[in-house]
């Protein structure tokens, strides 16, 4: 990453021990980046899903994704269904929801 500003003539300063990529903000932006890219992403999912926190617990976590994997859907389309999800809460299904909209729109925009 540290390249492609350096390439791109973007000036940059790091602050501090870690290097670009070692960075909790650049791995988080990447697993968002690879989430959109490649929609059954498991471990991107779960490294972005409560970033920043949106009060989805591990239990809930844990459902949806297995109803996902019985419903045969990427993970995007499966948030953007998660209403159909019977092992979920109302109060579970709602951030999950939420997150799919937003990560599909911010890929909606991007096009």
């Amino acid at each position: 990453m540290s390249e492609l500003l350096v390439q791109s003539y973007i000036p940059y300063k790091i602050v501090g021990g870690l290097r670009f990529l070692d960075r909790a903000v650049v791995k988080d932006l990447l697993a968002y980046l690879r989430l959109l890219y490649q929609p059954s992403d498991r471990v991107s999912f779960l490294r972005v899903v409560n970033t920043p926190k949106r009060g989805v617990g591990a239990v809930s976590i844990s459902k949806f994704l297995d109803w996902n994997d019985a419903s045969g859907k990427d993970i995007i389309s499966g948030l953007l269904a998660v209403e159909e999800a019977d092992t979920l809460t109302a109060r579970a299904k709602r951030p999950l929801l939420e997150f799919g909209l937003s990560n599909t729109a911010r890929f909606a925009a991007g096009n």
